[in-house]
């Protein structure tokens, strides 16, 4: 575990030969940035209503 964090590396464990897990360093741990920044592409108003009626309602 300390070199995952420390190296960088990832680490397979095997359960009689089968990789059953992988244990990977934190993304962007030390980098102090967020991968999702920037990431939206578009914002509107999501807590307002929408004046579109949906189509299960209309049945």
């Amino acid at each position: 575990m300390r070199d995952v964090d420390e190296k960088g590396v990832h680490l397979v464990i095997t359960k009689h030969g089968k990789s059953i897990a992988e244990v990977q360093p934190v993304l962007n741990k030390r980098s102090g940035q967020n991968p999702l920044k920037d990431s939206v592409l578009k914002q509107d108003d999501i807590l307002s209503p929408i004046d579109t009626d949906w189509e299960v309602l209309k049945e």
